[in-house]
This record gives C-alpha cells, sequence and structure tokens, in this order.
C-alpha cells in the first residue's frame, strides 16, 4: 500500500506541475534547484548528519564528478558560500575575494560552473552569500579586499577599531577594541542588539562604503567567478532594502533570502522590504506543513490559506516562495529535521507552486524518484 500511494504522489505530481508551471512560476523561476551540499560535507569525517549517516562528500571536485547527472536533472544549484572562511562550513567568512575555501580553490570552482554550463547551458548557478557578519584575523581586523577591475576595499581601520562594524557589537565589551558604526538594524533581538549575530561581527549596512564593497563583491563573483545569482544567508540581520539595493547592483538572475522564520506574515514582511526583489525560503510550509503535518501523515496540514500551506497557499506570494523540505541546518537538528517520507514531500514541493529546492541527501537517497519528477 505504501509503494502505491508513493506511485500515486508522485504522478499526482507531474500531473500538477504540467497544469501550474507556466501560470503559477515567476518569470525567472528556472525550474527545480539543488541545494548541492550538507553541513560540513566538505569533510568525509565531519559529514555526517544527525543519525550519524553521511551520504558522501560534496567539495568542488566532488561535484564536478556527478555534473553530468545534477545538470541533466536540475536547473540551479545552489553552491555553499565559496570564500575563505573560519569553520562553519564558510558561514563566518574572513575575506570575500578570496575564494579558495573548504570546498575547494577558485580554479577548482570555476571550473566546476564552467562544467555545469556546458552540458546544460541553461544551467544557473546561485552563491551562497554572506554579507550579514564577518570574521576577522582577531576581532574587527579584517583582511582588504580585492575584486580587480570592481574595486579594492580596506574595511580595517588602525587602531583596533572600525566605523564598519555596528557599535552594539559584542567586540565592544572587549578591551582595547572599538566598532564605530551606528547600531545594528534587523527584525531579531541577538546579544541585546537587534539583528545580532553572536559568533562574529555585525556589519553595518547604513554605511555606504560597506554597501560599494558588497555590491563589488557580487559584482566579481558574478563576472569573474561565474555565478548566476544570490542565496543570502541570515537575512534578519539587516534590512531588506538593502538586498533590493544589492540585487539591483550585481543584475541578480534569481535570488532567495533565508528568513528563519515559520511565520507567514515575517515571510512576506521580509519579500515587501526587498521591493519583491527576493524570493524566501518558505519556512512556514516547512515546519507548518511538513515537520507537523506530513511527518505524522496529517495531510490537512498542507492545505489553507498562507499560514496553513506556507506562502505557496497565497495567490500574491507563491511565486515568490523557494519551497523546501530540509536544509543544511535543520537537517542536523532533531527538533527542525523532518521525520516523515522523503519522496512524499520532494514530490509535493516539486508539484506545487514557487521554486523547488531538493536537499542533497534526498537526491542521494531518493534519486530514481526524483529523476522523474523533476
Amino acid at each position: 500500500m505504501k509503494k502505491l500511494t508513493r506511485t500515486l504522489l508522485i504522478a499526482t505530481a507531474g500531473l500538477l506541475w504540467a497544469l501550474s508551471a507556466t501560470a503559477q512560476a515567476p518569470a525567472n523561476n528556472p525550474g527545480v534547484t539543488l541545494q548541492g551540499f550538507y553541513y560540513d560535507s566538505y569533510n568525509a569525517s565531519n559529514a555526517k548528519a544527525a543519525n550519524g549517516e553521511s551520504y558522501g562528500t560534496t567539495k568542488w571536485t566532488d561535484l564536478t564528478s556527478q555534473a553530468q547527472e545534477i545538470a541533466e536533472t536540475f536547473d540551479m544549484i545552489w553552491l555553499p558560500p565559496s570564500a575563505r572562511s573560519e569553520g562553519g562550513t564558510g558561514y563566518h567568512p574572513k575575506q570575500w575575494s578570496n575564494q579558495n575555501g573548504d570546498w575547494g580553490t577558485k580554479a577548482e570552482l570555476t571550473s566546476l560552473i564552467k562544467k555545469f554550463k556546458e552540458i546544460n547551458p541553461n544551467m544557473k548557478v546561485i552563491a551562497d552569500i554572506v554579507i550579514n557578519h564577518k570574521s576577522g584575523n582577531n576581532w574587527i581586523d579584517f583582511d582588504n579586499e580585492n575584486f580587480g577591475t570592481y574595486g579594492s576595499f580596506t574595511l580595517y581601520e588602525s587602531g583596533h577599531k572600525s566605523q564598519y562594524v555596528c557599535r552594539d557589537d559584542e567586540v565592544s565589551k572587549q578591551a582595547g577594541w572599538t566598532a564605530t558604526g551606528n547600531k545594528d538594524a534587523g527584525y531579531d533581538v541577538q546579544c541585546e542588539a537587534s539583528g545580532g549575530y553572536c559568533a562574529a561581527r555585525d556589519l553595518d549596512h547604513s554605511n555606504s562604503y560597506l554597501r560599494d564593497a558588497i555590491k563589488a563583491y557580487l559584482k566579481w563573483m558574478k563576472g569573474e567567478i561565474g555565478y548566476d545569482g544570490w542565496r543570502y544567508d541570515l537575512v534578519k540581520g539587516y534590512l531588506g532594502k538593502y538586498n533590493k539595493e544589492y540585487n539591483a547592483a550585481a543584475g541578480a538572475y534569481f535570488s532567495v533570502g533565508e528568513y528563519w522564520d515559520g511565520s507567514y506574515d515575517a515571510l512576506t514582511h521580509w519579500i515587501n522590504e526587498t521591493g519583491k526583489t527576493s524570493n524566501a525560503f518558505d519556512f512556514c510550509l516547512k515546519y507548518n506543513g511538513f515537520n507537523n503535518g506530513l511527518a505524522s501523515k496529517n495531510y490537512s496540514a498542507l492545505a489553507g490559506y498562507g499560514g496553513g500551506s506556507g506562502l505557496i497557499g497565497d495567490n500574491t506570494y507563491k511565486q515568490y516562495a523557494v519551497t523546501f523540505v530540509d536544509n543544511h541546518d535543520t537537517f542536523r537538528d532533531d527538533n527542525n529535521k523532518f521525520w516523515g517520507d522523503w519522496t512524499l514531500a520532494n514530490a509535493y514541493i516539486i508539484a506545487m507552486p514557487g521554486t523547488p529546492c531538493v536537499f542533497y541527501p534526498h537526491w542521494v537517497k531518493c534519486k530514481n524518484d526524483i529523476k522523474k519528477m523533476a
């Protein structure tokens, strides 16, 4: 019976997709996306899910060896942060202009992107952009950024101080270090700051020089490295209007923000703050529809306007939804992970409106079914 149910749902998914894709997808929706990594999957000894199972490594060379199969199945791939960083799978960047990171070298990265596009000329590659915060060599002694013809930038002043770091960042409590930027301005209070991030320095996006550096970074990532668009990390940490500015400057083909919140109202508010220039991951669907619904076979949780089925339940916002079942963060946390049938959940996101994003471990384990659906 379980096999029959799965087969019927997959068949239904194909029909629904055929009926809905043209009318409901945004004009720049490339189809089905793959998140081409999971947490620490650059390291074979660390690349483990919460249950201790490994799904293989995804360094640039690993993905290159899989490029044919991936490019024939997916129209877009989201790659992990590629800049040099301190730990955290690239999420604590130290130097944006240095693309020799945990996942491999700059040469290996550009070769991977080139191969994807040779196999599938319509293939789009999305960079994971971490600009909410930055790591210094100690606290705020950031490395210089050199983006070649796109510009060079110094984001650290002498005297152990920085006007580019929010003044209410934790560094202000460290003897001998001073942040002189404006107070943090975001959507979630952390470490006594609105938009604060405790583990690295919070950048002051109200500073025009910093914004110019970020714009140059994105232009360089597109022109020099070959990326097509952006997945913005931790967008709760700074105002959505800046994403609009960055998208316009870099000419993003596709943009999506990680606004990690299960609230339908919070997600739509952020989309509006970006001037509807950026999509959002549908965390509302993730929690309400999947974790609290499909995982316990409560199918009614997938129905309903807005907060019920997530962004995809609203005709106004479904085109801005990037639907997903799990990602690198939720998958390694038992309280956030989806514990239901992976094939059923992926059939649902591929059938429904928005831009479906398949998680790499799901791709590894459910490859034959996902190939048929995608």
